[in-house]
């Protein structure tokens, strides 16, 4: 559990801890107590684990970031790996509990302002890059493809902000400031592109940017601090009042106005601010429960889908290996499993690429661990080795180099009862078998190739625009549920973020542009959300 804490550092799980803590410990206990059944009767056992991991994969899993389940069900396979008695069962309960105690205690410690920080950078990049924008359009340098970078930024908070809130908005009133933020960032991009294809006159033109360029440097001193509320506003006002003639002749000029206001309400962080706009959104805004949740497991629940047929293929080739294992009675089958648990990724093509290095990282590690413990076992504590390697594991990014941590620290932890010999050739071999099993169940049962996942993913985007626009047609009939189109628009980025990750694992570059344009075309559906908020707020 202690690796664990560490890897799911780098999720943010502190905007919903309490729900992530009893979600966390409701696993864990049912996790332990699957284990203990399924060692008693290797029958019972085979139905047991199919049924716990294909329900946790199943739960947890989904195209668009490391599922949790994995961290979960390394453990369980541990626990049915290391038979207990009854006796013992409770003190493994709370082993497991302690755990979860592990996990959330550095969630509250060390992640409790990265969200903040992350979220203030990125939108300090944005603003910086908006203004540079700016600057190539009055010199004849804008170039679109900045344009497009600054919309993956803008993607990535979005992001951000998903993963802070995971798609429930309630009481998230920062988190929901910061979406709007986005938004406003999102509009100011493409009036940026839309005034570079706009016929008017260029001195005027010229003028009304730099003038836009003023209001953006001005609200990010006032982020930082360095500027009043009241400046800011006057500012954004006499601009308002200077330029609202030629915003009724030119919409981009108007919607300008109208972003500049929202976005320094948005940043905005005091009790006034607070309290005139976000209460009054909050009791306006229909706020769903947990969108998506049941509705996405519904909509997966077939064969061609990723998480169905990952979620059975894993938990088909888990269960059988552990019962072959508690059948033939092999000494550290942990090793084959957990092998083959690692090389069974969701792609098939990563399993290709997790299965090479995972063998060269296992080779290397026997092969330190063989000649360190031959030559300087008397002269090195065993502690020192152990402390060296979990550190390296955390220390090192790529895959073969961790291999070679785990296999030293784990043939360290056990050198003190076996033969050093054995333990080495016994770790490789292991290893290799499992390695070799992942592969083959990953190329001949239920395969899922990243072309695969592409023809789902736009599917689900093309589902995505449909439901979108129907939210906004709902919005103009006065029978919206403006936290959905919020969780749609949340949905649509990460879509698009995998889709592009996916275009890039097969090197075709050719797909950002289009989902720049997509954007281009569904602003609307963003720009109607601001109008809501700007309705049921005190923004004049």
């Amino acid at each position: 559990m202690g690796i664990a804490a560490v890897a799911f550092l780098k999720r943010d799980f502190t905007g919903q801890i309490l729900y992530r803590t009893i979600t966390f410990l409701i696993i864990n206990l049912y996790l332990a107590i699957a284990a203990y059944f399924a060692a008693t009767n290797i029958y019972i056992g085979l139905i047991i684990n199919f049924i716990t991991i294909f329900m946790v994969t199943y739960v947890y899993m989904n195209d668009y970031k490391h599922p949790t389940s994995y961290t979960f069900l390394m453990a369980y396979i541990f626990m049915v790996c290391m038979k207990i008695n009854i006796d013992e069962l409770p003190l493994r309960l709370l082993a497991v509990s302690m755990g979860v105690i592990l996990i959330i205690l550095p969630q509250i410690i060390l992640n409790r302002k990265q969200f903040e920080k992350k979220s203030t950078n990125i939108i300090k990049n944005i603003v910086k890059e908006i203004l540079e924008q700016i600057d190539d359009l009055i010199e004849g340098k804008y170039e679109e493809g900045k344009s497009i970078k600054i919309n993956q930024k803008i993607r990535s908070l979005i992001i951000c902000i998903n993963e802070k809130i995971n798609n429930s908005f309630k009481k998230n009133k920062h988190e929901v400031n910061m979406f709007n933020v986005a938004i406003c960032l999102s509009r100011l991009n493409i009036i940026i592109n839309h005034m570079s294809k706009y016929k008017m006159d260029k001195e005027i033109r010229d003028e009304y940017l730099n003038n836009l360029k003023l209001q953006i440097i001005n609200i990010d001193k006032f982020n930082d601090e360095v500027e009043s509320f009241e400046i800011i506003n006057k500012n954004i006002d006499d601009f308002a009042n200077k330029y609202r003639k030629l915003g009724k002749k030119i919409n981009l000029v108007d919607e300008s106005i109208y972003v500049l206001k929202i976005f320094l309400k948005r940043v905005s962080v005091n009790k006034e601010s607070d309290n005139t706009i976000s209460s009054k959104i909050y009791k306006t805004v229909n706020m769903p429960k947990r969108f998506n949740m049941v509705e996405s497991m519904k909509e997966n629940f077939n064969i061609k889908s990723l998480r169905c047929r990952y979620s059975i293929k894993l938990a088909m080739a888990i269960s059988i290996l552990i019962f072959l294992g508690n059948i033939i009675n092999i000494e550290h089958k942990a090793w084959v499993i957990l092998s083959a648990y690692i090389v069974l990724q969701p792609y098939q093509e990563d399993g290709v690429v997790k299965a090479k290095k995972r063998f060269i990282g296992v080779t290397i590690g026997a092969i330190i661990f063989f000649v360190t413990f031959s030559l300087i076992k008397d002269y090195v504590p065993v502690i020192v080795i152990l402390l060296f390697s979990f550190t390296g594991y955390f220390y090192f990014t790529d895959y073969s180099k961790k291999v070679i941590m785990t296999t030293i620290l784990s043939l360290s932890s056990i050198s003190l009862v076996e033969n050093i010999d054995k333990l080495s050739l016994s770790r490789f071999a292991f290893v290799s078998i499992g390695i070799v099993i992942g592969l083959l169940f990953n190329n001949y049962f239920l395969p899922y190739q990243i072309e695969d996942s592409i023809k789902e993913l736009k599917h689900k985007y093309k589902k995505n625009t449909k439901a979108i626009l129907k939210e906004i047609h709902l919005i103009m009939e006065d029978k919206h549920d403006t936290g959905k189109l919020m969780s749609l628009s949340m949905e649509r980025n990460k879509i698009e973020n995998k889709l592009i990750l996916n275009y890039n694992k097969l090197n075709k570059k050719d797909l950002e542009k289009f989902v720049y344009e997509e954007n281009m075309k569904m602003s609307d559906e963003k720009y109607t959300l601001l109008k809501h908020f700007y309705k049921n707020s005190s923004i004049k």
